[in-house]
Parts: C-alpha cells; sequence; structure tokens
C-alpha cells in the first residue's frame, strides 16, 4: 500500500477485506486452513500472542457467550481483560476489547499499520512460494495480539472463529481451553460426525492445560476426554464435575475441584434463555478452575489473583451481547439472535417460549429469516416456524454466501402456510414496520450476517418509536 504512514483506518479495513475472507466472499475447503503461516507472521512480530495469559473458548454454540461471559466476571474482579470475538455485528472494532470497551479507531488503525509491512512481504513472498496471501482472520487476529501485548492485560480471552485445531486462534498458549458445545455445523470443514467435530473443537488442548467441557452428548464428550487424556490435561466436564442447581428466579453452579467444592449462588444472567444458564456454569466453572490455578497443582501457572463469588454473581448478572437474544423494542418487541444452526434455532424457540414474556403477550409474531447457502434449512426451521404467524424470507445484501429466497421459499412453503419475500432484508422492515401493532412480536433470525445488516435499522427505528 502506497503512502502507508498516512493511510486511514477506511483504506486498511478496505484492504483488509479485499483478502481471503472465509466469513464473506470465500467459502472455505478442507485443507484450506493451515497454521504455518500464522506462526511465521507472529514471530516476525516479535511473539506477540505470547504476552499474557489466554483463555482459549471453542464450541459449536455459545463460545461468543460464554467468551463474553468471562470477560465481565473478570473485568468485574477488577482485572484488566481483552477479548477476541467474531464475526463482528456493526464495525470490525467489536471484535477487539478491553474490558467493555472496543477497541478505538486510532488504535486500530496503529496495530494494522504495524503490522502491513510484514503483510506485504509475506505477499509478495507467496507469489513465488505458491503459498496462499494471508487471510482476512490471520491478519485481524494478528493485529489482536499486537494490540494486547502493549495492553498490559491480567489476562485475554480468545474465542476460536471456526473449529479450533487449525483456527488461526490456536498459536496460543492458554493457561485455560474451554468447549461450550458440540453440535452440526460447518460440517464439510470439519465433518460429518459429531466425534469429528468434537475432534477438531479440542484441538486447541495443549500438553497440560486443564479444560472446562459444557458438552453433554455421550459421542463428542467421550472424543474431547480421549484428546484431554493424551494430552495429560485435567478435565471438568459439565453433570460430572460442576451441576447446574436450578430455581425458580435463580440458580446455582457447584464446581468439584481436586482443590474442594465451591457452591456459587443466586446467580443470574443477562442473556436470557435455558441455553444461557448452561453457558453460564461453563463460565462459572472456568472462573473456579481460574481460582485454582495459583500453584503448580494446575497447568504450571501462578496468577496471583482470586475471583470472588460476588464478582461472578455481579458479572453475570449485567453481562449483555450484541445479537443473542437482544430485544431491541418492548412494544411491539423486536428481538433479533445470530442463531444460525439447528441447535441454536432450538435454544431460540426455547427461550422465546419459556423466557420472553413479550413473546406470549398475544400479539401477531413475525419471524425475518435469512441463512447461508451451507447451512440445513429445513433442520433449522423445524423447532420454529410454527411458532410464528408470518414468516419473512430474505436474502443479506452485503454478504454473498447468503442462499437466494426462492431456494428458502422451496423449503418453507411446505412448512408454513404464509410465506412473504422480500430482495433484501431492508425491504422486509420497509414492508412489516409500518403494519405492526403495539403487541406485536418480530423475532430476526437465521444468520450473524442478517443480524448485521438489519441490526442498525432497527436500533433506529425503536429509538424513532419510543
Amino acid at each position: 500500500m502506497n503512502q502507508l504512514k498516512t493511510a486511514s483506518l477506511e483504506q486498511l479495513v478496505e484492504s483488509l477485506y479485499a483478502r481471503i475472507n472465509y466469513e464473506g466472499k470465500n467459502r472455505p475447503r478442507p485443507g484450506d486452513f493451515k497454521l504455518a503461516n500464522m506462526y511465521r507472521l507472529l514471530e516476525e512480530l516479535g511473539n506477540p500472542h505470547l504476552a499474557c495469559p489466554v483463555i482459549h473458548v471453542a464450541g459449536t454454540k455459545g463460545k461468543g457467550s460464554v467468551s463474553t461471559m468471562i470477560r465481565t466476571i473478570l473485568s468485574q474482579s477488577t482485572k484488566r481483560i481483552g477479548s477476541y470475538n467474531s464475526p463482528h455485528l456493526d464495525r470490525i472494532n467489536q471484535r477487539i476489547s478491553v474490558g467493555d470497551e472496543n477497541i478505538s479507531d486510532e488504535d486500530l488503525r496503529q496495530s494494522l499499520l504495524e503490522i502491513w509491512p510484514t503483510i506485504e512481504r509475506f505477499d509478495q513472498a507467496s507469489k513465488t512460494s505458491g503459498e496462499k496471501r494471508l487471510t482476512f482472520f490471520e491478519v485481524i487476529t494478528a493485529a489482536a495480539f499486537v494490540y494486547f501485548a502493549k495492553q498490559k492485560l491480567d489476562a485475554v480471552v480468545l474465542e476460536v472463529g471456526m473449529g479450533g485445531r487449525l483456527d488461526s486462534t490456536n498459536v496460543c498458549q492458554p493457561i485455560l481451553a474451554v468447549i461450550t458445545s458440540i453440535s452440526f455445523d460447518h460440517t464439510k470443514q470439519l465433518g460429518s460426525t459429531l466425534d469429528l467435530i468434537a475432534r477438531e473443537k479440542a484441538g486447541i488442548i495443549k500438553a497440560g492445560v486443564p479444560v472446562i467441557s459444557g458438552v453433554v452428548q455421550q459421542e463428542p464428550a467421550d472424543a474431547i476426554r480421549e484428546i484431554a487424556t493424551k494430552n495429560g490435561s485435567e478435565m471438568f466436564e459439565l453433570g460430572e464435575d460442576f451441576q447446574i442447581i436450578p430455581g425458580a428466579d435463580h440458580f446455582a453452579v457447584n464446581v468439584n475441584l481436586p482443590q474442594g467444592g465451591q457452591t456459587f449462588e443466586n446467580l443470574s444472567s443477562g442473556l436470557p434463555g435455558k441455553h444461557q444458564v448452561e453457558n453460564a456454569s461453563v463460565a462459572v466453572a472456568a472462573c473456579a478452575v481460574l481460582n485454582a490455578i495459583q500453584s503448580d497443582q494446575l497447568a504450571g501457572k501462578k496468577l496471583g489473583w482470586k475471583i470472588s463469588a460476588d464478582a461472578v454473581r455481579e458479572g453475570l448478572a449485567k453481562v449483555t451481547l450484541p445479537g443473542r437474544s437482544e430485544l431491541l423494542s418492548q412494544s411491539p418487541a423486536v428481538l433479533v439472535d445470530i442463531a444460525h444452526n439447528p441447535a441454536s434455532m432450538v435454544s431460540l424457540a426455547d427461550t422465546l417460549l419459556n423466557h420472553m414474556p413479550a413473546f406470549n403477550r398475544g400479539g401477531k409474531r413475525h419471524l425475518v429469516f435469512a441463512a447461508s447457502r451451507d447451512k440445513d434449512v429445513a433442520e433449522m426451521l423445524k423447532p420454529i416456524l410454527a411458532l410464528f404467524d408470518e414468516i419473512w424470507l430474505t436474502k443479506y445484501a452485503e454478504n454473498p454466501r447468503g442462499m437466494p429466497v426462492d431456494q428458502l421459499q422451496t423449503v418453507a412453503i411446505p412448512m408454513h402456510e404464509k410465506i412473504q419475500t422480500a430482495d433484501n432484508p431492508q425491504q422486509v422492515w420497509e414492508k412489516l414496520g409500518p403494519a405492526l401493532g403495539v403487541e406485536d412480536f418480530v423475532c430476526v433470525c437465521g444468520s450473524a450476517f442478517l443480524v448485521a445488516e438489519l441490526r442498525p435499522t432497527l436500533i433506529s427505528w425503536a429509538a424513532n418509536n419510543r
């Protein structure tokens, strides 16, 4: 890039998006993911990924929620915590945070400027080596590591992008590995069975590093347990080593460790839904194990800090996460959720029926749905379609991975008698928004890309209709 020092953030981000982007225009295939380039890149940058302790989080669903819960709890403990998440909804800055603050435009610009000469050297070398250019995700991950290395953090919560074993984040040397759940998603890249998918996720397990697992199905749990055993890693499993104790308005989590048991009581999650209680239990267990990392008993690391029960309780209660059962308007109710696979749609249906009073107040229920071409749309729609009076099918305008509307129709028409269509999400809202009654409920789901496109419009609409 010419005149690099004067490049604006917009120019840098535009150049970033011109790269291979498996979240966007490029569809990944088996064999596309390798870590060699990432290791080489970080070595040339001074190995910033080794600058501070890392809590590494993988899983089919729940990894964003669990990552945010852990970060919020630790921040409540007055710790300075970084977090790396993907994808972003509104702005790329949302991927990189310290505490509750996203990286500023200038800090992101400086981080990209710092690594860009190295990126360009790699690009030049790829012309003769036959290697692919560094991808969008590799570059933004490297920029995050460079930024975190300068922030004097107590820890970084690092969320896997896809899979785990060959994900660009898996160059880290964590003090704790967390696997939230296993279900079918990205089967072309990760495998067609829960065993194979679990083995890809469990690729984040490092020798001697303890593992928290929220996986309860036998097949994937056995696979994760096998890999943890091979690595000499202590494993703490939901239902075995930590349990949820349900209550009417609150819940508790009991965690049993070699050092003794502890029950965290009177808990509530700022994120609604039964699945978020399960996610919260994983985050609480992670904090209990982090408390135990005070000697050579676990991971051979000594953090020198404790997480109080009050910090766990207060952190969980205040956690928020854009796009996860996020209610943007009360009357009419408008909810957005990035649920994008069959398992997450089952969780969303449970949340709507049992944890969302506005859904059951008698108004008309509208579903706005779009999905990516590689998704099992029929299985996604099964648990949720019958809950709604009217279905709007559309295709996101800003990402080419969207499934065409006519293909969505082919699947949905036999499953529901009232189907509406629109070419893009904005057209849906132009038609639907003015017709809503005060008791109505709108749910936007099926993809993070759909939520990302429509959410700013919905926020503006809600602000003007209060």
